[in-house]
């Protein structure tokens, strides 16, 4: 099979940590590999464990960016919106093919118009920009003032691989097995947003006590690679205790690669997050037929139902609604069907070989 030439570079974090932006660049340069495409991960915040001979831990990232202006033609595909990297490329990677996946929605809510502008000149000199919400595309492209021939949509999902499987702990197994009905759920870290709960903690450790009070055997498996906000994790965990529900939450904390296989045997994943751009763990659980309940703050699959965002009575409501169904013999499957990222991505680097 030919071998492509023109070097590729994913700038990014390759697990761990383990986060929706690090498990979607690990599964895409896999999947380039198998294309017979010469790309390498240039890892500006990954730990890199294993020495993978195609993931470059960089050490001193203002070295590697003044690097730029003197190495041969490459794209150069970013998954950051770091300010100051965007800024350095702007500069110094004119020679090049610069790209960009924008990961989530916080870019248009920039208040510096300074900063704005800059973005604004940065996002004008790339070569593509990749979204994957069609109503956002247009809310970018509004408020950068961007023409929009060199912006594309491109769904973020690509699906598990093989290599990722590897066998559950046995304290997983057996909660599962203790547990008649099992919800999951995951956070990169706990952070609060205009003092909400980002990835809406509290929600769940409140709909866990409430379904206990009318008797359903519940059980819930949160998975958090970090802690993140150390006081609040501290604040949730006797949230738990308060309520009784040490037997029933089981927190996994740390690197979980393979969590996917959670939301595989899980009856329920939920994903009350106050901000999001898509949710990659949502669509992994439709992909193993898990039923999912999300919030409704981004566009989200057709398969998944949408809770009002916050709103613990709608949360509780459609939890219930999915338990009792989940009981009847005539329960409805999920069929999940999701276009896949990576032809679209290597017909868009293609064109620039």
């Amino acid at each position: 099979m030919k071998k492509y030439s023109m070097k590729i570079e994913i700038w990014g974090t390759y697990p761990p940590p383990i986060g929706g932006v690090s498990i979607h660049i690990m599964r895409l340069v896999h999947r380039l590999q198998e294309n017979n495409l010469n790309v390498v991960v240039k890892d500006f915040n990954g730990l890199n464990t294993k020495k993978l001979d195609y993931v470059l831990p960089i050490k001193n990232k203002f070295i590697e960016f003044f690097k730029i202006p003197f190495r041969k033609k490459t794209i150069i595909h970013l998954h950051s919106s770091n300010f100051a990297a965007l800024l350095l490329l702007f500069f110094l990677g004119k020679r090049h093919v610069i790209g960009l996946t924008v990961h989530n929605k916080r870019l248009i809510d920039l208040k510096n118009p300074l900063k704005r502008k800059l973005f604004s000149l940065f996002l004008r000199r790339l070569d593509f920009i990749l979204l994957n919400d069609s109503a956002y595309k247009e809310q970018f492209i509004n408020f950068f003032n961007l023409k929009t021939e060199k912006i594309y949509l491109c769904p973020a999902y690509i699906r598990p691989l093989e290599i990722e499987r590897m066998p559950l702990s046995d304290k997983t197994l057996q909660f599962r097995k203790d547990k008649e009905f099992l919800i999951s759920a995951n956070a990169f870290m706990l952070k609060l947003e205009n003092g909400l709960d980002l990835y809406g903690l509290d929600l769940l450790i409140e709909l866990i006590a409430a379904m206990k009070k009318i008797e359903i055997d519940v059980g819930l498996i949160f998975c958090l690679p970090q802690v993140g906000n150390k006081s609040y994790y501290k604040e949730m965990l006797q949230l738990i205790n308060k309520n009784g529900l040490e037997g029933d939450i089981l927190i996994l904390q740390g690197n979980i690669p393979n969590a996917f296989q959670i939301w595989e045997i899980s009856d329920l994943f939920i994903r009350p997050t106050t901000t999001d751009i898509e949710g990659v763990s949502v669509k992994e659980a439709l992909d193993f037929g898990t039923k999912v309940i999300t919030s409704d703050v981004c566009i989200r699959p057709k398969q998944a139902i949408l809770f009002k965002n916050r709103n613990f009575d709608d949360l509780y409501s459609k939890t219930i609604k999915v338990y009792r169904a989940s009981k009847s013999q005539d329960a409805v499957q999920v069929n999940f069907t999701e276009l896949d990222a990576v032809p679209l991505i290597i017909k868009l680097y293609k064109s620039f070989f």
